[in-house]
């Protein structure tokens, strides 16, 4: 895609599309659905979201007004969108089942044997020291 009279080949944006802004105070950029899919040709045609950069998006889609800043964050957040972290994504899930299915070894397992056993030993030390210390009152 290149730019051919006042729009962009391949596409029927013209190249002086108008930019958005929010009456905030500090006004804002609202991505619509023909600048968004400007942005999304652009960056296609620079070989995907991993290997376009602001700059060369900001060449092709040469749109007065838009900003360095503009489409930083918005490729950032498209590549987010495009390539999820795979170690985020069902994280609750995949750290269950990994509990579920684990056999490691260097847990100790207990059975009920062994706690009740670790229990006696904890009630004995716990009448150890009371016994110690017989003049402080414990009700």
């Amino acid at each position: 895609m290149y730019l051919n009279g006042r729009e962009l080949e391949g596409t029927s944006l013209p190249v002086d599309a108008s930019l958005v802004l929010t009456s905030d105070p500090k006004p804002r950029l609202r991505w619509t659905a023909d600048l968004h899919d400007r942005f999304v040709d652009s960056v296609t045609q620079l070989g995907g979201p991993d290997k376009a950069t602001p700059k060369a998006i900001l060449r092709i889609m040469n749109v007065k007004g838009l900003t360095l800043y503009h489409l930083k964050s918005h490729l950032q957040k498209y590549r987010i969108a495009k390539n999820p972290d795979p170690s985020t994504v069902n994280n609750d899930k995949k750290t269950n089942d990994e509990l579920k299915n684990r056999n490691d070894k260097s847990q100790p397992q207990f059975n009920e044997a062994m706690l009740q056993q670790i229990q006696i030993d904890v009630q004995r030390k716990l009448h150890e020291q009371i016994e110690v210390s017989p003049n402080h009152s414990f009700i």
